[in-house]
């Protein structure tokens, strides 16, 4: 069913709007699920290392602009490391990202499930991926998360990132610090255009 590209590629718009939203919560919050995210990927990356995987595609015979968006889909994105969905997953955290957090409305909540259950339909859809990959995409989604909120582990990714935010900062202000250096030192070399001597 090529019509499902629509949600395929329209998902990374989902992605980038939720994980913004999950960002601007509360700090335990935010490092919990990130922490969560990166615990996911890992695992993924585990599984595309030692238990790769592949999957037969159809050929594609229609000429409409939905089946030339697919067989796009096919040229850049080869059918290997599929167990878990990473599309899937990511689609999952979405919804957990925002469970429970009162200043998001309800709606909106909802509403990001049902968009979720249609990326799951949609790489089956499309070919993409098996029923394990979109059951094991989710499971790895709520099982990172319930480490992460359950454990300490989020605080160590916590420090890094702000030792990484005040390693950055330091080097702003003193490219800031020699910006003005060189910017003042230039000024102050600059010829002042006085009277000539002798008439």
């Amino acid at each position: 069913m090529p019509q499902f590209i629509i949600i395929y590629f329209g998902c990374y718009i989902f992605w980038v709007v939720n994980y913004l939203l999950i960002a601007a919560q509360k700090e335990e919050h935010r490092y919990q699920f990130f922490t969560a995210d990166f615990y996911a990927r890992l695992i993924c990356f585990v599984c595309f290392v030692f238990f790769p995987t592949t999957n037969t595609r159809p050929e594609l015979t229609g000429s409409d602009i939905f089946t030339g968006a697919v067989r796009f889909l096919y040229q850049i994105d080869k059918p290997i490391n599929l167990f878990p969905s990473i599309h899937c997953m990511a689609s999952w955290f979405c919804c957990i990202g925002l469970r429970k957090c009162k200043n998001i409305p309800k709606w909106y909540q909802n509403l990001s499930e049902i968009i979720a259950a249609l990326v799951f339909i949609s790489t089956l859809a499309l070919r993409q991926h098996v029923l394990v990959d979109v059951f094991s995409g989710i499971l790895v989604a709520e099982v990172t998360w319930q480490i992460s909120r359950r454990t300490n582990g989020y605080r160590i990714y916590q420090r890094i990132i702000e030792n990484m935010s005040d390693w950055l900062q330091h080097i702003i202000n003193r490219l800031k610090h020699v910006w003005k250096d060189s910017f003042f030192r230039a000024k102050r070399k600059q010829p002042t255009g006085g009277r000539k001597n002798g008439r």
